[in-house]
């Protein structure tokens, strides 16, 4: 995975070393006042997923994952992802 870039916003492939500084990021509130999940429970926790997110493939390989994080001016400000399933299908 590559890093993308626009004049604004930068796109990095999402490692463990970002779970603390998206930590805060995902504790905001107004992020969950209309979606179903819960913030993360701890740094721990996020840096656990994320280090299964790292590896950019399901267990049984059959999906292949692709996540970012997302910059704006040099801040976090949330994260993007797809998942393939089969060639072309995400």
């Amino acid at each position: 995975m590559q890093a993308l870039a626009t004049t604004k916003l930068q796109l990095e492939p999402l490692t463990v070393g970002h779970a603390e500084d998206m930590f805060a990021v995902l504790r905001s509130p107004l992020l969950y006042e209309y979606l179903d999940p819960k913030p993360p429970a701890s740094i721990e926790h996020l840096r656990e997923r994320y280090a299964r997110l790292e590896r950019r493939q399901s267990p049984d390989g059959a999906e292949q994952w692709l996540n970012w994080v997302v910059r704006h001016n040099g801040h976090l400000i949330g994260f993007v992802q797809a998942t393939l399933t089969k060639p072309g299908t995400a």
